[in-house]
């Protein structure tokens, strides 16, 4: 058959008529639908507002203003209507066709709240609607301070979340705790939720990527995380892309931070005076037990004879250094906190990427911390990324993808607590020999022979290695489908993995030491994947002033982990430090293996009757591979109800009140934080005889426990949300009842078995408390003025412990806390120092232990017996703070701005250790010791300060309350002030901002407090030698483009 040439010609020929009317049509079309444009300004200040977001109604066509406040946007119809949406403000609409009220476009602000729509676990809510208690923190109440970590913009910003800076190490966590400790053995820290997905921790995150922090506070909320939810959990949204052309933001910082405060130790000279009559104390007792009188005056030639030591022979015991009086001409005088703590460099850079169209939106940022730690040799440095895409497939199918590498290097840590070096920074003689100096102690240098044997913790710093190198990713990705009208089905997977590299190297330091000889190595490796699948029905539908949302769910968890670790000592030498069995020797090899699996179903239905009356239930069952066989799964309920009295036709009478909302929730939790098999005994390597010979094998280590199964908390949540004049002032408060039973502990059980105690569910924790939340709008127009104020109190109180309800002694070497029925968590234990035997009559007429000598520390006789001993420790305070409480206040005045952060805890008691490690009586003088030993007992005519004893003493074995401190302090955490560049005045920049900030300003605390910061914690309940807190100055600059 022929080819139908004349048929295709006038198809072809049809074709391009119709595709000439089409694009006749479209042309006209486009000649009637103008571009439009205006700006968008502040009502009050008549300020413009950049990013505002502005919609057509009806249509997925929209754009943002830009830094002068201006928008373009062509319509897709001739007729309809323009939405103005705005963080903080009213939504306003504008017809399409008034040309006149779109040319300026006035917002006003929206006080009921900063952000409406609230996000809560599996979903959000608007929060007018929320019946739990949920603490919100906002992007643009931290967006402006310089801050390195997430929980720097946490702490002192939300009532009832606790976040201390237990430490000053660059990189390191802050310890978070929701409305107190619950329990003695299991984690006491909150649930980390990433954009939906469950994380270890918040490191290695961008500030700047995060949009909103929401806490999970009482159990209503957080049941419908299950056997994870009773410390709280922390939810963290990060930033999605809008609509509009693709826009560029670039932030940049860089500061100078240094040692917030240093301790007031003995000055050289000072040091000198204590060895001196530490040695004339130990020579006239010499004398004494040889039966002589010898007197501290016996100049250096007399000891030697009595002694009986050649001339020149030195004794640090007895014979002072002659050199000591001629001061540094002849020694090395150091300040070793100057010599440890120097001025160190922060800087980061940060740039991200955001726009789309109504098919497709993104954001992908990329940030550069470097971090330079105030001890030598220690710094911090993490590059990340992230990126987000949402993708509209089709009318009913969206998808979104999430990817979050990074990677981070920790250099130089092994400073925080006992034997580390913050500890031997302050316990070092102030002195050295000249050639000596900052070396001192490394080879080919001796040490100072009246000093002790602690090596230079500058040179040591610089000489070591330790070195800890974290790759991270996190990736997720979600399906979500419009089934019918209403209802919809969300599929979503993640997947997280965790590498991490440790290595250390300690070479041979000592004198005389060939190289390698007595060096030491490790290498660890831990390799963590995560993987997460989850499948949720959510239904929505409103009728009749009926109002219903309601998940249904399955969700599955696996983790993996591998680690390998291996020590080797006595290299060739210290250049090759690889760990090689050719040249060291290897001293422990290990490899461990780990499988972790949740399975949990869920559901919740929230409902609410024309916004007025609300309620809310949920229920979890999760089952668990932690626990024994007889317990591996769990079911956690929870409800909650609501009611906006406000709303009420007889609240219309009080104007003056702009909202009234009552709110009661219940739930149950679980805390399945314990370390993994715990439920299953385990065996643990030995040897057997047989004969004349030893065989490897095994034998149990551990009973097992089939009934093992996660501590169980029941909380009660009353609560009052209210607001006055138009909401410019709003107040939240809470109070809540925590019961946690079925406590994990370790008791005694029958020696048959083998072992003398296993872990079991009992004991009882109840945590009690009120919060208030105030927020106000003081200030509204040119000069804008915004407060918060947040308080929290907390009381805990142990119910029930083992079998009769034994105390358990805990803290350093089980010897300073306690836990007891009746008393709140490890509370101090100790014997109460109240001063001095200021002479011998006071010591004769006072309880006191036998071999107590006057200038001892005076101890109270608490169960009033005439004599000092253990029976006389008592209670004398708790660790975790009482209260803790926020003030944030920001200001704006045309284009400054400035704002700061006050925050504080109290109630509590913090154990100086470090503070007994250098400062307890008949320690010597082979280590510094705190600068209150000036004031120190003599003699009874030279008593001192009445409350340090003789340095000789013989109560330094003790543990004491002369190194328990109040623990209360206020922070001046932030300061920031900033100013916005008018944009005329640079080409082709959206918004322009610099600023000069302040972090950790200033503590005000108990001046006599022996450590750094009342926040240190590292070694057994206490602090043995923290790392300290930096003091930060910064300047940055914001642009956007």
């Amino acid at each position: 058959m022929p080819f139908p040439y004349n048929y295709f010609i006038k198809k072809l020929l049809a074709g391009l008529l119709s595709a000439g009317l089409i694009m006749l049509t479209l042309q006209v079309s486009a000649q009637q639908l103008q571009l439009l444009t205006g700006v968008v300004k502040d009502s009050a200040s008549g300020q413009p507002l950049t990013g505002v977001t502005v919609m057509e109604v009806g249509t997925a066509r929209g754009t943002t203003t830009d830094a002068n406040g201006k928008f373009k946007l062509t319509p897709a119809r001739s007729s309809g209507v323009l939405k103005f949406s705005y963080l903080g403000y009213n939504i306003k609409t504008v017809p399409l066709n008034d040309a006149a009220l779109l040319q300026n476009v006035f917002l006003s602000t929206n006080n009921k709240t900063l952000n409406e729509v609230v996000v809560i676990g599996y979903g959000s809510q608007e929060k007018k609607d929320v019946t739990g208690s949920v603490a919100q923190l906002n992007s643009n109440q931290f967006k402006d301070r310089p801050i390195t970590r997430v929980e720097q913009a946490m702490q002192g910003q939300m009532a009832g979340v606790q976040v201390r800076a237990t430490t000053g190490q660059p990189g390191e966590p802050l310890q978070i705790t929701v409305r107190g400790n619950s329990s003695i053995s299991a984690s006491n820290s909150p649930l980390y939720v990433v954009d939906g997905v469950p994380v270890p921790d918040l490191s290695n995150l961008n500030p700047s990527d995060i949009a909103s922090i929401e806490v999970l506070k009482d159990a209503a909320s957080t049941a419908i995380y299950g056997s994870r939810g009773a410390n709280g959990v922390v939810l963290v949204t990060t930033k999605n892309g809008k609509t509009g052309k693709t826009r560029f933001n670039f932030n940049a910082y860089y500061g100078v931070q240094t040692i917030a405060r240093k301790l007031d130790l003995l000055s050289p000279q000072e040091w000198i005076n204590m060895a001196e009559q530490l040695q004339d104390s130990a020579y006239v007792k010499r004398g004494l037990q040889s039966g002589k009188v010898w007197s501290a005056d016996d100049p250096v030639s007399v000891r030697e004879k009595n002694l009986g030591l050649h001339p020149g022979t030195r004794s640090s015991s007895y014979i002072p250094d002659p050199r000591w009086a001629y001061g540094s001409d002849s020694l090395d005088f150091i300040n070793w906190q100057d010599a440890f703590y120097r001025p160190a460099a922060i800087s980061s850079y940060q740039l991200s990427a955001s726009g789309g169209t109504d098919k497709l939106t993104y954001r992908i940022s990329g940030n550069y911390t470097d971090q330079g730690g105030i001890a030598v040799n220690t710094d911090y440095k993490l590059f990340s990324l992230r990126a987000n895409f949402q993708v509209q497939l089709t009318n009913y199918l969206k998808m979104g993808i999430e990817l979050a590498p990074s990677y981070s290097w920790l250099d130089g840590a092994n400073v925080d607590g006992k034997d580390a070096q913050a500890h031997h920074v302050l316990s070092m003689v102030p002195i050295a020999e000249k050639d000596a100096g900052l070396n001192t102690g490394i080879a080919p240098y001796g040490r100072y022979y009246y000093a002790g044997s602690t090596m230079s913790s500058v040179a040591y710093q610089r000489l070591t290695t330790n070195n800890l190198n974290r790759q991270d990713l996190l990736s997720n990705m979600y399906l979500q489908a419009n089934i019918y009208k209403g209802l919809s089905l969300k599929v979503s997977g993640a997947w997280n993995t965790d590498q991490q590299n440790h290595k250390t190297y300690h070479p041979t330091l000592g004198v005389g030491q060939a190289p390698g000889s007595a060096s030491s190595g490790s290498y660890s490796t831990s390799n963590t994947q995560y993987y997460l699948f989850e499948s949720f029905l959510t239904y929505n539908n409103s009728f009749n002033g009926n109002n219903i949302n309601a998940i249904a769910g399955y969700t599955v968890e696996d983790t993996k982990r591998a680690t390998t670790s291996q020590s080797n000592k006595i290299f060739a030498n210290d250049d090759l430090t690889t760990l090689d069995m050719s040249t060291s020797t290897p001293t422990a090899t290990s490899t461990g293996e780990l499988t972790r699996t949740l399975l949990s179903y869920l559901a919740r239905v929230q409902y609410n009757y024309k916004n007025k009356y609300l309620a809310s239930a949920s229920f979890r069952r999760d089952g668990s591979s932690i626990f024994g066989n007889n317990n591996k799964w769990g079911n956690f309920p929870s409800f909650s109800l609501g009611w906006n009295m406000g709303d009420e036709n007889f609240m219309k009478g009080l104007p003056w009140i702009s909202e009234w909302k009552w709110r009661y929730s219940w739930g149950e939790n679980g805390n399945n934080g314990i370390p993994d098999y715990r439920a299953y005994g385990s065996i643990n390597p030995s040897n057997y005889a047989f004969g004349n010979s030893l065989s490897a094998g095994y034998v149990p280590g551990s009973l097992s426990n089939a009934n093992l199964h996660w501590e169980k908390t029941k909380s009660s949540n009353y609560g009052v949300d209210l607001g006055f004049f138009n909401n410019r002032i709003s107040l939240s408060a809470n109070y809540y009842n925590k019961f946690t039973s079925d406590l994990l502990l370790n008791v005694p059980v029958a020696l048959s078995t083998g072992f003398s105690s296993g872990l079991v569910n009992i004991g009882h924790v109840n945590n009690k408390g009120i919060e208030f939340d105030l927020n106000t709008q003081n200030l509204q127009g040119k000069l804008q003025w915004q407060s918060s104020f947040n308080i929290a109190f907390n009381k805990n109180r142990v119910l029930q412990l083992g079998q009769g309800n034994a105390p358990i002694h805990t803290g350093f070497s089980n010897l300073t806390q306690i836990i007891e029925v009746g008393q709140p968590l490890d509370v101090f234990y100790l014997y109460d120092a109240v001063g001095v035997y200021m002479n011998q009559e006071d010591l004769d007429k006072s309880p006191h232990m036998t071999h107590n000598i006057v200038g001892d520390v005076k101890y109270k006789d608490v169960n009033h017996d005439g004599v000092i001993n253990a029976d006389d420790r008592t209670i004398l305070g708790q660790p975790d703070p009482k209260y803790s409480w926020g003030v944030y206040n920001s200001f704006t005045f045309k284009g400054f701005d400035l704002s700061f952060l006050i925050q504080g805890a109290g109630g509590n008691k913090v154990y100086d250790l470090i503070g007994r490690a250098i400062d307890r009586p008949g320690m010597g003088s082979s280590t510094n010791a705190l600068g209150r030993w000036r004031n120190r007992w003599r003699s009874p005519s030279q008593p001192g300060d009445g409350y340090t004893p003789r340095i000789d003493g013989t109560t330094g074995s003790l543990y004491d309350s002369r190194w328990l401190y109040d623990g209360t302090y206020a922070r001046f955490k932030s300061l920031t002030i900033g100013y916005t560049i008018p944009v005329r005045l640079i080409k082709g920049i959206d918004n322009a901002r610099v600023y000069f900030s302040g972090e950790n300003l200033f503590y005000i605390y108990n001046h006599d407090y022996g450590g750094y910061s009342p926040e240190d914690l590292n070694t057994s309940g206490g602090d043995y030698g923290a790392y300290p807190d930096s003091r930060t100055l910064m300047a940055g600059i914001n642009l956007s483009f």
